[in-house]
């Protein structure tokens, strides 16, 4: 008897989890109400192509191809939809608007002696987030932001002068500029200034310093695939 249930539950387990597997795609694709959103078909079954598209990187270009075939909503997801109307911002990241945060988040926290450590971005909790807004919210009031422009002013002044210096009136391959890279070079020095009193030396150099900007895109890379990874196996775990 015990040799006959084996082969009977030998033959019919592949069965049962291919049965178990189509289950799980037709409520992947129907079981959100999301089904009438637009996007790639294989999204409205698994969250593996979400994987793809940003194990690929630059994801963000499929994003605005898709948009652009599909107008302002496009579906990335079994439970996943991007908006692209500028109008939804207010509706979306209103104040108790009903929008949490997913558990794309939670997966950038630090863990220190076993510990997650929250912040104002990677928080879930919108009580800490809140806490956490009035906590700093006197740093960003308008009366504050104007005390801190003669800070930004001389790190403008220094970003064009290092571009005249650099670039203006050069021809050929010396006077190409990769203007993105000096902007980001700038947007450091600007918090360096605020923050220390003092530039990191980004723009005064022209160079990435002590590489933080490459680390930072490196330690992004890694975090967006294992959002992903996680992201697909939470799903399928609900």
């Amino acid at each position: 008897m015990i040799r006959d249930f084996i082969v009977s539950l030998s033959f019919y387990t592949p069965v049962l989890l291919l049965c178990l597997v189509i289950l799980q795609a037709v409520y992947s694709k129907y079981g959100s109400g999301i089904n009438h959103i637009p996007g790639p078909w294989q999204a409205a079954y698994t969250d593996w192509w979400r994987f793809w598209i940003t194990w690929k990187r630059r994801p963000e270009l499929e994003h605005i191809r898709l948009h652009e075939q599909h107008g302002d909503l496009v579906r990335l997801g079994p439970r996943a939809v991007s908006v692209a109307d500028p109008e939804a911002i207010k509706i979306i990241y209103a104040l108790n608007a009903g929008f949490v945060k997913s558990d794309f988040y939670p997966v950038q926290q630090v863990v220190a002696r076993g510990t997650p450590l929250r912040s104002m971005f990677n928080t879930t909790d919108e009580k800490f987030h809140a806490k956490l807004r009035r906590a700093v919210s006197n740093a960003y009031a308008m009366s504050s932001l104007v005390q801190f422009e003669p800070l930004v002013d001389s790190t403008t002044t220094a970003f064009l002068k290092a571009l005249e210096q650099r670039y203006a009136g050069k021809a050929g391959p010396e006077g190409v500029c990769n203007f993105g890279q000096w902007l980001q070079f700038y947007a450091f020095d600007v918090i360096g200034e605020l923050t220390y009193s003092k530039r990191l030396g980004f723009v005064d150099h022209g160079i990435d310093v002590d590489s933080i900007i490459a680390n930072l895109e490196k330690m992004l890379d890694y975090v967006s695939i294992v959002m992903s990874i996680f992201i697909v196996i939470t799903v399928a775990l609900h």
